[in-house]
């Protein structure tokens, strides 16, 4: 339909306007307003054609809003259409502009289509400057939605990559435990109680105290006199009078030499249990 003249808009069946429609066009919509009521019905206005799609075998426009209203507000996004040659190939007397930031996607079923004399809402095609000034905004939206949707998938990934970390389990956990030393109860006889302070596993640390054999078993301690302490220590005389020798003294006694005592012998024996 971008290569057809306004004559041929015209001569176009009401039954195929449906299947030419192409973004450029201009249609009679009954654009909604916003701040109104559902009970309020839209007049007719002209709205540009900025993209057609189909989905699910069903074919779907989106328009922009239009208005002769002079204003200064969404320049970025408008396409003004002044020169007569261009507001008669739409089929427009008075100046216009195509708001592209105040767009609606609708059905071509939808209802809010005018249909003319002729059957079709169509009232005619940009030509030269502003064809090409629309396609620039068009441009621009659809750059713009393509941001948005992945700011939105990033988004979403993001929520879906937290959920998986949420429901994953945890890492386990090693928590090393040493049992507590408990002293050992006191021995009765020979052997004493067995004692599970620092066991592990199959051994248990049993104390046991070794009696001494019979050979090492202490003798009576003979008392010495205090004259050969005396002696041995050089701090004083003999009854004598006589002077002690300088020095260290020692004096041995005749007999068999006093065996020292030997001390208790502990041992730790290892039973498995």
């Amino acid at each position: 339909m971008s290569d057809a003249t306004t004559a041929e808009i015209a001569q176009t069946p009401a039954t195929n306007w449906r299947d030419h429609l192409a973004w450029g066009d201009v249609v009679a919509f009954r654009f909604p307003h916003s701040e109104r009521d559902d009970s309020y019905r839209p007049k007719v206005r002209p709205c540009a054609v900025l993209d057609v799609v189909s989905f699910a075998g069903r074919r779907f426009a989106t328009l922009a809003y239009g208005t002769t209203a002079d204003s200064k507000a969404n320049q970025d996004y408008e396409t003004r259409v002044t020169r007569p040659e261009a507001l008669a190939a739409i089929g427009l007397d008075k100046p216009t502009r195509f708001v592209g930031s105040r767009r609606i996607t609708v059905s071509l079923n939808n209802p809010g289509f005018s249909l003319g004399e002729c059957g079709t809402p169509m009232l005619g095609q940009m030509i030269g400057a502003d064809r090409e000034r629309l396609n620039a905004v068009r441009a621009r939206l659809f750059a713009e939605a393509d941001m948005a949707a992945e700011h939105h998938a990033e988004r979403r990934r993001e929520l879906r990559d937290r959920r998986k970390a949420d429901r994953a389990p945890l890492p386990p956990v090693v928590e090393l435990r040493r049992p507590r030393a408990s002293a050992a109860p006191a021995t009765t006889g020979c052997c004493a109680t067995p004692s599970t302070s620092g066991s592990r596993g199959s051994g248990r640390r049993i104390a046991r105290t070794i009696p001494r054999p019979a050979s090492a078993r202490s003798r009576p301690r003979r008392r010495r006199s205090s004259k050969l302490r005396s002696l041995s220590s050089g701090s004083c005389r003999r009854k004598t009078g006589t002077r002690p020798r300088p020095g260290p003294s020692r004096v041995r006694k005749r007999g068999r030499r006093r065996a020292t005592p030997a001390p208790p012998i502990a041992a730790a024996i290892c039973c498995r249990g």
